[in-house]
């Protein structure tokens, strides 16, 4: 598990570098049902060790919509079909901060 944060760092340092994100405060969010487990920490060191050493400006955050919203939004945001309201609507729905519904 280790060896895969690793390379999931090594990966993450790529598309930070790639994106001009090397400079500057940005945050950052680790998703899915890894990085929730109380066992994570194999993981996320790695990870959160190689992105700090590329962007130390970085800042890791808890996902404030689950994943799947967040993939509808940069979807519908890509397509120019995200309006003020569908984002309000995403933001006011019924969503816990872990990404679960109540």
């Amino acid at each position: 598990v280790n060896q895969a944060g690793t390379r999931l760092g090594d990966a993450a340092r790529t598309v930070i570098r790639r994106l001009g994100f090397s400079h500057g405060a940005f945050p950052l969010v680790a998703l899915g049902g890894l990085f929730q487990s109380p066992h994570a920490a194999p993981l996320k060191r790695p990870l959160e060790a190689a992105v700090q050493k590329v962007a130390p400006g970085g800042e890791w955050r808890t996902p404030i919509l689950p994943a799947e919203l967040g993939a509808a939004l940069l979807a519908a945001t890509l397509d120019d079909v995200a309006s003020d309201d569908f984002v309000a609507n995403l933001r006011s729905g019924p969503w816990t901060a872990d990404g679960g519904r109540p």
